[in-house]
């Protein structure tokens, strides 16, 4: 992570690693703004002002899935994208990022590749990254689980390992709370509940919603993120361009699709 440099990817402070305990904690800026479901709570945002942040969230995601070898975030959602002071989105917590192996091929592999940080990470030294959530100052250490249950593929429910698809399918949720301000599932709190629903590919009707739906082709391309076959959900440049698209043709916005 520390050889990451993006205008849309979070700033590695620092690393710090227990190999007694068997656990790390990486130190990660923070923005003044919080995360993107505080930061959309503080007002009335318009369209052009969401889009944005969909925008920069899907150009920090294409940094990531277009290095080589590509990394997989493995755990995005509004809580881990932060907004800063210019109202630039900013991907955070890379506690379950992981560098996908070129064989793999948006294939899912049962091996687990070195992770994010340039480190070995094999099924046998290292399970799962626990990592704490610690705010001092304007510092953040986070933490989090493997995965969170709500933006999970399918697939990943199931029991697979995460991918650059599955990011897709996430990415699919994200668009949805930066337009909605609501999570997957609010009215859902057990966590069976919340798996059936995840691995039926249980989704919103998007055109349904009062302001998705004078975006048709946002979606759109939400519902292709949520295709249920993981080879068959478009790739990160795809999605990039068409929000991209979205952000500079002032035909997408009201009265004017």
């Amino acid at each position: 992570m520390a050889h990451l440099s993006h205008e849309n990817i979070i700033k590695l402070i620092g690393f710090v690693e227990n190999l007694q305990e068997g656990k790390a904690w990486i130190v990660l800026a923070w923005e003044p703004n919080g995360n993107v479901s505080e930061f959309l709570a503080t007002g009335e945002w318009e369209i052009p002002e969401r889009l944005s942040l969909i925008k920069d969230t899907f150009a920090g995601i294409k940094y990531l899935h277009t290095r080589q070898p590509p990394i997989c975030h493995g755990d995005l959602k509004s809580l881990n994208i932060l907004v800063s002071a210019s109202y630039r989105a900013i991907i955070t917590d890379f506690g379950s990022a992981r560098v996908v192996k070129e064989t793999e091929d948006r294939q899912e592999e049962g091996d687990r590749a070195p992770d994010a940080t340039g480190a070995s990470a094999t099924e046998e030294s290292v399970e799962r990254a626990e990592i704490a959530v610690v705010v001092s100052g304007n510092r953040l250490t986070l933490t989090g689980p493997a995965w969170s249950l709500r933006w999970a593929a399918p697939e990943v429910a199931s029991g697979e390992q995460q991918s650059l698809a599955s990011d897709i399918w996430a990415m699919g949720w994200v668009c949805w709370e930066i337009m909605t301000n609501k999570v997957p599932f609010p009215e859902l709190n057990a966590e069976g509940s919340i798996v059936l629903k995840v691995i039926q590919g249980e989704v919103p009707a998007t055109h349904e919603d009062t302001l998705l739906s004078q975006i048709i082709r946002l979606c759109s391309l939400m519902t292709d993120c949520w295709v249920f076959d993981p080879q068959n959900r478009p790739e990160i440049a795809r999605c990039y361009n068409e929000v991209f698209w979205m952000v500079n043709n002032p035909l997408v916005h009201p009265d004017n699709d």
